[in-house]
């Protein structure tokens, strides 16, 4: 008897498939967990207190959180994004240097609270702090590195996602975010992403913002294009029709109620 398969796109697993349909979503949160970590680790000295919180597995740290989004969005190895592999190997590596920094600042830590203790200075056991010692300055800058690292990695994608709306939005809204890891603004970014027409971006995002009923984010991402470029009609049109919604929905607002 013949054995009956489903297509590929029916064969996969239902939570890989849910994961798949929501892959915009899921690459606007890889931004915004990286740079929770980043900002976490840059540029104070690393502590316990500093690391937990990332490497809790329980309430899924920032850092835990980002290395299980990165196994799902890049460990098969989609050659259509060729730096999404290097930042999952990037976060890889960040993960495994964090739990070994924080087993080596636990096992100082517990030096230091037990220094009283018989054994604790002798010779052997204090070469072997020192040396965990020396292992703590190289695991920090070994963090410094693989953070700068994922940084560019991430900047670098941006170009492979200029068709994800919600990264588009992340970007406008949180210019902090775009300040602090690449120092940029967003139309810096948007030039960059979208060579000699930034102004695209911010139409894409308008049009994102306009679906979802977001009309003082739409009509701001279509005037900013504007200004950009004021030869566009489709902005033009658009930022006509997102003011007279706006103008009717006021007036709805300030209409009295029936008693």
């Amino acid at each position: 008897m013949q054995r009956l398969t489903l297509p590929p796109s029916q064969n996969t697993p239902l939570a890989n498939r849910w994961f798949t349909t929501r892959r915009n979503t899921h690459i606007r949160k890889l931004y915004r967990l990286f740079y929770a970590v980043y900002t976490s680790l840059t540029p104070q000295a690393k502590n316990l207190g500093t690391l937990a919180p990332l490497l809790d597995h329980s309430t899924r740290g920032n850092l835990y959180e980002l290395q299980d989004l990165c196994q799902n969005l890049f460990a098969d190895g989609n050659p259509e994004e060729p730096y999404g592999f290097h930042f999952h190997w990037a976060v890889q590596a960040l993960f495994n240097s964090s739990i070994k920094l924080q087993a080596n600042l636990r096992m100082v830590t517990f030096h230091q609270q037990h220094q009283q203790q018989p054994g604790q200075n002798d010779p052997g056991h204090t070469a072997f702090i020192a040396a965990i010692n020396e292992e703590i300055d190289n695991l920090n800058k070994s963090l410094g590195l693989l953070l700068d690292n994922g940084r560019d990695l991430l900047r670098l994608m941006l170009c492979e996602h200029t068709a994800n709306d919600l990264l588009l939005r992340l970007i406008i809204e949180d210019e902090e975010m775009t300040h602090t890891l690449w120092n940029q603004s967003t139309l810096s970014l948007f030039t960059e992403m979208f060579p000699d027409q930034p102004e695209a971006g911010y139409m894409q995002a308008g049009k994102s913002y306009f679906m979802g009923q977001w009309l003082k984010e739409a009509l701001q991402c279509y005037e900013i294009s504007l200004n950009i470029n004021n030869n566009l009609s489709e902005p033009r049109k658009q930022v006509s029709v997102i003011r007279a919604m706006l103008k009717d929905l006021g007036s709805l607002a300030l209409r009295p109620q029936a008693p």
